[in-house]
């Protein structure tokens, strides 16, 4: 549960990281897709640091960030980052604004519980 709770929390940093940078790549023209892209890659970087230092870190009480596992997760975002980037597209075409960023943290929540459960037993193992 601890686990749980702390991945929440870093999560919720990622996402607060992810949604802003987003913001601020649309402002700035950017595609959906790409500003997703870019800004879950960014928030990626964050979260890996974070998850292996606290989240998930090793009984003798070290950090779980091998080469290994940064490997494990840039396979694990790439594939939660085209369906991330695939919905957020879809919704730009019914929805912007506010509502669009809202539709972007719907998205994120539910992948959040798919990154959880496949962190645990892959990536930071």
């Amino acid at each position: 549960m601890r686990q749980l709770i702390l991945f929440g929390v870093v999560g919720v940093t990622q996402l607060l990281a992810d949604t802003l940078i987003f913001y601020l790549l649309l402002e700035l023209s950017i595609t959906p897709w790409i500003a997703n892209s870019l800004s879950r890659f960014l928030a990626l970087l964050l979260g890996f640091v974070l998850n292996g230092a606290i989240t998930f870190r090793q009984p003798d009480n070290t950090a779980s960030t091998s080469k290994k596992s940064f490997v494990r997760l840039l396979i694990l975002w790439l594939a939660l980052t085209l369906v991330s980037s695939e919905l957020v597209t879809l919704a730009s075409h019914h929805v912007s604004g506010p509502h669009l960023l809202l539709a972007k943290l719907g998205v994120e929540l539910v992948l959040a519980f798919v990154s959880f459960f496949i962190s645990k037993t892959w990536v930071y193992r």
